[in-house]
């Protein structure tokens, strides 16, 4: 497979490109590529650069040999409020949620959220998760890397939210609605996922964002699924339904 780099710098029109340490650390130690290699550059445009490694100097000059703009999104905006959960089930959240195809996440927290980091904490491990959304697009061949919001509360999460539909995913009233039988606006834009932390939401906190926030309530089936598992599953189901999955 083709090496992909994410670069945060806009490439835009240049012919040819220095990357920094750390990026040429990479392709020349631990991929062990030369002079000649063939790679893939992104930089959050909507462009693919294809390049050639040009040397081996620690901070290693690529030619941009070709510039195209492939179509790897999903064909509207998602973005995935999801209860703060501990680490691991975080990160799984990010990882599979990038390379499905969100586009925003916000952490948020809920009376049930096992997890409540510190402001050191919470800063060192919202760089991890950047770093694991960035591996994933690389990976996955998408050409925009997700945003991820620090976490937040109920009393932050309305400004933040996009127009569109809203869905809020909760495993305590099964006779919610399915997905399958919605509809939705056409063209379908943008588009709010809400699911829960570990234990789920509480009744008071889905009452107020169905009130408040104007989600709708859904079932994702009779079986209590894990808080990373019903994330993935409801993005997964909508692009089933409703996008390019399938």
């Amino acid at each position: 497979m083709l090496p992909r780099l994410y670069i945060s710098t806009p490439i835009h029109d240049q012919n040819q490109i220095r990357l920094d340490q750390q990026a040429g650390r990479y392709l020349l130690r631990v991929l062990r590529l030369g002079p000649g290699s063939a790679v893939a550059l992104f930089d959050n445009s909507g462009h693919e650069y294809a390049c050639t490694l040009l040397d081996r100097d620690n901070k290693p000059t690529l030619s941009i040999d070709r510039i195209s703009t492939p179509n790897r999104e999903a064909p509207f905006e998602i973005t995935l409020v999801h209860g703060l959960t501990r680490t691991s089930a975080l990160e799984m959240i990010i990882q599979k949620g990038v390379e499905l195809g969100v586009s925003r996440f916000i952490p948020l927290k809920t009376q049930r959220s096992t997890s409540r980091p510190d402001a050191k904490l919470s800063a060192n491990r919202l760089q991890r998760l950047h770093r694991i959304a960035q591996e994933a697009a690389e990976q996955c061949q998408r050409v925009y890397v997700p945003e991820i919001l620090a976490p937040i509360g109920w009393n932050e999460l309305d400004r933040l939210l996009q127009p569109g539909p809203r869905l809020l995913f909760w495993e305590e009233n099964q006779h919610a609605h399915q997905l399958k039988q919605l509809t939705h606006p056409d063209p379908l834009t943008t588009l709010t996922l809400l699911t829960g932390p570990e234990g789920g939401l509480d009744a008071a906190e889905v009452s107020h964002a169905q009130q408040e926030m104007d989600f709708s309530i859904i079932t994702l089936g009779p079986r209590i699924l894990r808080a990373e598992t019903a994330a993935i599953t409801a993005v997964s189901a909508v692009l089933t339904l409703w996008g390019d999955l399938g």
